[in-house]
């Protein structure tokens, strides 16, 4: 079993300055609401045209009040007698920054066969050539084998999107640019046959902890963020018979419900980034296996699954249903309670329609957000960063058990955070965050700690720096890979750092 090639590695966070919250944080700015991104169809195409009026949108039930509303509607498509479907106008690309499409590509590459993937990848670089003709996305593409590899992270630039995925589909090795790890895109897989991948749960599980990283580390990207997953079946087995007794071997007792949570876990972390899952199944049309997972998956988080046989056919739906949506806002009257909310949206008028969103948000504070996005080591290449960090080690010293305690240094300038007033002088109010990943990429531990910087009230804020030091226990003789985040938290800016140690 995969399990047994596991190495455990022990991570002890030693806190050597830390400040201690005294009093409760002043009213943001911004009250916070919640976003709620409908697709509106009627006989499979966009419903344009809507009005904030036309909705109606519920929390566990009971009504809100419509604060916010933005329509996005991209180009209609005219579709001929031969299913090819065209723009009827010009495309014109999103203004608002706050709809631009991320779009995150997953390629599974256990539970689909290489040549229906590249069939779907040729699609895919088809696709970008017909219709991201000014900028509409950003790209980032990665691969779920044993593990998630990011292939490249989030572009616009055409000719480096084509490139990646030629280096995919002849697994070659890959790099992005210059300071980026070449990556090998030659995923090595411990079978011959994919049916085999798909009757193991072993791997099953694997592929489903691929796809909660890259949701993880997608979490907190600014725009309307979107993955992309190019699957065959997370969990549907060869033919759908997955084997039961082997599941329950690795599971124990009640596997299929235990199966059923991880993909619940997968929607709910989706939904509380308010991000959409659409999947596309490479392998086709098959009667005898219902992709239930990946129906529910696309459903749940507001976004879709296409299982016909045709790649590029699904990729304009994509296009379609992604591009036009209604954007609604309201104010909830309860605060972070950690809980996950139901959503419900209806159109007062009946009718003949079809509405795509997602099913709930889990009502957390960005520290928690945070905390859970740290857990993967791919946090620090697709999450957004507005404060700069440095981070440097000191000089490392035997601890016990031979293990080795290495000093470590965050430093943020004091100018990138907000001061408000305090008792005497004011007060800028941090989270910091200390993530460490061994060379497998597997977490050992993600630690946060609270701390401020003060100033007098004769003393400017643009000089100076906040440092914070903490000695984190690690194993030698091998790379480890460490994640430090800030978050400010009366601006809510964030800023990501990444680095490898190796003794």
């Amino acid at each position: 079993m995969l399990g047994g090639r596991l190495k455990v590695v022990t991570l002890v966070f030693f806190v050597l300055a830390v400040s201690a919250h005294a009093q409760d944080l002043v009213e943001k700015i911004d009250v916070t609401r919640v976003n709620v991104d409908v697709t509106v169809t009627s006989r499979s195409h966009p419903v344009r045209g809507l009005s904030r009026d036309d909705f109606e949108v519920l929390e566990d039930g009971k009504l809100q009040t419509i604060t916010n509303f933005y329509a996005v509607e991209n180009a209609a498509t005219v579709e001929d007698s031969e299913g090819v479907v065209t723009p009827a106008r010009p495309v014109a690309p999103v203004v608002d920054s706050r709809f631009r499409r991320k779009v995150f590509v997953v390629v599974d590459y256990v539970h689909t066969t290489k040549i229906n993937r590249n069939r779907a990848l040729e699609q895919l670089e088809q696709f970008i050539d017909d219709h991201f003709t000014a900028g509409e996305y950003d790209w980032s593409i990665a691969t779920a084998g044993m593990d998630l590899r990011i292939i490249l992270p989030l572009t616009s630039d055409k000719a480096l999107i084509h490139s990646a995925i030629e280096a995919m589909r002849h697994d070659a090795r890959w790099q992005a640019s210059a300071e980026e790890q070449p990556v090998s895109l030659n995923v090595r897989l411990p079978f011959d046959d994919p049916a085999v991948a798909k009757g193991d749960p072993t791997y099953m599980i694997l592929s489903f902890h691929a796809v909660r990283d890259a949701v993880r580390a997608f979490a907190g990207t600014e725009g309307k963020k979107v993955v992309l997953l190019l699957s065959g079946g997370l969990s549907g087995g060869y033919k759908g018979l997955i084997h039961q007794a082997d599941v329950g071997a690795i599971l124990g007792s009640d596997a299929p419900r235990k199966l059923m949570t991880f993909r619940d876990e997968l929607i709910h972390e989706a939904n509380a980034s308010n991000l959409n899952l659409y999947v596309i199944n490479p392998e086709g049309l098959d009667t005898i296996e219902i992709k239930g997972e990946l129906y529910w998956m696309g459903h749940e988080t507001g976004g879709s699954f296409f299982a016909g046989n045709n790649p590029a056919v699904s990729l304009r739906r994509f296009d379609e249903l992604s591009s036009n949506f209604y954007s609604l806002a309201y104010r909830p009257s309860h605060p972070e309670d950690y809980r996950y909310h139901r959503l419900t949206v209806r159109l007062k008028n009946p009718g003949s329609y079809e509405l795509q969103y997602r099913d709930g948000y889990g009502a957390l504070p960005i520290q928690a957000q945070l905390a859970r996005t740290l857990a993967t080591p791919h946090a620090a290449t697709m999450q957004a960063s507005s404060i700069p960090l440095t981070f440097k080690t000191g000089v490392a010293r035997e601890g016990k058990d031979a293990a080795m305690l290495l000093p470590v240094a965050i430093t943020v300038p004091l100018r990138y955070l907000q001061f408000v007033p305090a008792r005497t002088g004011s007060e800028a109010r941090v989270f910091l965050f200390i993530s460490v990943f061994d060379e497998d990429g597997k977490t050992l531990g993600v630690q946060s700690f609270a701390t401020r910087a003060h100033a007098r009230h004769d003393e400017p804020t643009n000089h100076g720096e906040l440092t914070h030091t903490a000695l984190i226990r690690l194993n030698p003789g091998t790379v480890h890979t460490i994640v430090v985040a800030i978050h400010d938290e009366i601006t809510d800016a964030v800023g990501v750092l990444k680095q490898r140690v190796e003794f």
